[in-house]
């Protein structure tokens, strides 16, 4: 069977972002039409209808109480988004804000639709504060209602009952944030959870039956995070659902009382749907028949009888489905196309593998179906983050990779999220490097097996995988056939020094501090050591990337040719960190893959 080019397994369509509506059909993000815009399922089975035509890419769209009206962001290119709002059945649409020099972050209408939450940082770049508006108003009379006093990012999660509250969450880093709860009434805020100092994480944030409690998933106190109940007047966090595995992505229907979620273990999702029968007590009202895969965006319909869901395997595209809350069933809602047939992808097995210190690194690994008396080529493929990890979805590059005959291992190497608290903690600060050592052991790992060719390991990461990508290859570069670093952290002195004052703290508390920590981030930081490159390197970035700036990927080339070490680089006018466009996925794959074909 001939390989199909990588621009057909790019066309399988993104889902993402799945939401019932007023009218009970599913509205949703693709990439249809090459960006990212709003879709709307009526019936399971029919062709969707296209709601927004922006043009740039659609982060978000939330329906006002009314029914009435839909808010969404639009991003184009790498920019700041703003916030629109069109009606229902209308292709008009208006500004809810115009300020091209602010970012905007949706907060959700309040009760009655009347007026809408977002954080901005509209007083200086990248401190934002919280807002909330009149529908009908301007810009310029929002009123700010909590106003930010470090440089943690916030954002405003949720209205209570009565409109008379508003939730703010305070993220001090990706695994440590606060809950605070403003009264609009007289401006007064009042935290609910422990403060910064009490590592916590927060998420899936939905306020109570009664609208005395919150409901929420958390590691407070815990190795996994899981369902608690946050009561607002003594703030006790008391636990609802506790399993030896991250819980996610809970919904809530209040008026119901039910509740649905998601169980991840080792990227592999579990759907449970229960009955709250008591503040802290529920039973199941269903066995979801779904099987093992990855599920997202989990939505519940209006009258709390269905469950909406994105779910995918490695060898399924992504697609909408709803289960019955009352019996499991599934149904499939969207078939997304099919530019290369589902029958030819490849399932990758869960394996683990030994680090150096005898850690076993969790990993997906795949092979070609074809044989080779060479062995084959392999991929190592590193995930951003690092608070991130691999997931059993479809992947267009795994399956693209695969077919032209290389191997791919993706490790969840230490720091990843997932696997507990304490795997997370084992590349904290100075132990950064314990995970570039996790890379160098999945190459041996590969070179041990027979039908690997041991000369021919090649690697691939974007964001702080990139960075892995340049540390990995730098300190052992002997090892490495290739690699491709997308996006890639070169040097976190810089990167933390031109990284806007939210973003920094964030950072900085996962990387090392600019002030306390400045020896360590020098001599972790690969651009250092770039003299020591042996391997070819493919270097690419957005222009217009706003998480880790342009100007990294300019001083890493510059720097390389001072050291007469050539590099193939990539720069990408109009494209921010993700390459969110399929035009700038396209161009980078194809770039990617030509050049794994010349030096693998």
């Amino acid at each position: 069977m001939d390989a199909y080019p990588i621009d057909r397994h790019l066309r399988v369509r993104v889902i993402t972002g799945a939401q019932y509506g007023p009218d009970d059909a599913l509205y949703f993000k693709c990439d249809l039409t090459g960006t990212h815009e709003i879709w709307r399922v009526t019936t399971p089975g029919t062709w969707p209808d296209q709601i927004t035509f922006t043009g740039g890419n659609v982060t978000f769209a939330s329906w006002s109480p009314t029914g009435e009206e839909m808010a969404f962001g639009v991003a184009e290119g790498g920019k700041r988004v703003q916030l629109h709002v069109q009606e229902r059945g209308s292709k008009q649409v208006s500004k809810l804000t115009d300020d091209p020099e602010t970012t905007h972050r949706w907060g959700g209408w309040n009760r009655d639709g009347s007026r809408f939450a977002y954080a901005a940082d509209r007083a200086e770049p990248g401190r934002f504060n919280v807002y909330t508006q009149g529908r009908a108003a301007e810009t310029a009379e929002a009123r700010c209602v909590y106003e930010q006093e470090r440089s943690s990012p916030v954002y405003p999660i949720g209205w209570g009952p009565g409109n008379e509250r508003l939730l703010v969450l305070e993220m001090h880093s990706n695994y440590n944030a606060d809950i605070h709860v403003v009264d609009l009434r007289d401006g007064d805020a009042r935290r609910l959870t422990d403060g910064p100092d009490v590592e916590a994480r927060y998420s899936s944030i939905r306020w109570g039956p009664d609208g005395e409690a919150l409901y929420l998933i958390t590691d407070h106190e815990y190795e996994w995070r899981y369902i608690a109940r946050l009561d607002l007047s003594s703030g006790e966090v008391v636990p609802v659902i506790q399993e030896d595995a991250d819980l996610k992505d809970l919904v809530l229907h209040s008026g119901r009382r039910r509740l649905a979620y998601r169980r991840s273990e080792r990227g592999f999702s579990t759907i449970s749907i229960r009955e709250l029968t008591g503040p802290t007590e529920t039973q199941p009202l269903c066995n979801p028949d779904m099987e093992l895969g990855a599920a997202k965006c989990l939505t519940m319909r209006s009258d709390g009888d269905e469950l909406g869901l994105m779910y995918t395997t490695p060898e399924r595209k992504p697609d909408l489905y709803s289960i019955d809350v009352a019996t499991g069933e599934s149904v499939q809602w969207t078939d997304a196309s099919e530019p290369v047939p589902n029958d030819t992808f490849v399932r990758p097995e869960p394996v683990t593998y030994e680090s150096f210190d005898g850690l076993e690194i969790p990993s997906l690994y795949a092979e070609p179906t074809t044989r080779t008396d060479d062995g084959y080529p392999a991929i190592i493929s590193l995930h951003a983050g690092p608070r991130q990890h691999n997931s059993p979805a479809f992947s267009p590059l795994r399956q693209y990779y695969l077919e032209q005959g290389f191997a791919r291992i993706e490790p969840d190497y230490r720091g990843s999220s997932g696997y507990g608290k304490g795997y997370m903690e084992l590349d904290d600060f100075e132990k950064r490097v314990d995970a570039i050592r996790d890379v160098k052991a999945a190459a041996d790992w590969l070179a041990a097996k027979e039908t690997v060719d041991e000369d021919r390991i090649v690697l691939k990461g974007r964001s702080y995988g990139g960075f892995l990508v340049l540390a990995a290859m730098t300190r052992w570069p002997e090892r490495f056939g290739a690699g491709a670093a997308i996006a890639p952290i070169a040097n976190f002195e810089t990167y933390l020094e031109n990284s806007p004052p939210g973003r920094q703290e964030n950072r900085e508390a996962e990387y090392g501090s600019l002030d306390e920590d400045r020896e360590l981030l020098r001599e972790l930081s690969p651009i250092h050591d770039i003299d020591q490159l042996e391997a070819p390197l493919l270097l690419a970035h957005g222009k217009d990337d706003q998480k880790v700036p342009f100007a990294e990927a300019t001083e890493l080339a510059e720097e390389a040719r001072h050291h007469d070490i050539e590099i193939s680089t990539l720069f990408l006018d109009g494209t921010g960190h993700s390459f969110t466009s399929r035009a700038a996925r396209i161009e980078l794959f194809n770039h990617t893959a030509a050049f794994f074909s010349e030096h693998s």
